[in-house]
């Protein structure tokens, strides 16, 4: 829900393309810090996971709606 909320503002602030290659980013930290054995930060990286998917979920429409024929 936080990530959903955020797309928005993100889009803003920087272009689609680099929006795409931030949550990208987000996505690659989240999955390595899944890796470690402490429950934390896997929780942390959990909550940094579903930033990305609800990042995704709002850019990706929108991304969808510029490129695809009417």
């Amino acid at each position: 829900m936080i990530g959903s909320l955020l797309g928005g503002k993100l889009l803003d602030l920087v272009s689609r393309k680099n929006a795409f290659l931030l949550t990208d980013v987000l996505a690659i930290i989240a999955t390595g810090l899944s890796q470690v054995t402490n429950i934390y930060v896997f929780i942390f990286s959990r909550l940094l996971s579903g930033a990305a998917t609800g990042l995704n979920s709002t850019l990706v429409p929108s991304y969808i709606q510029e490129t695809a024929p009417t």
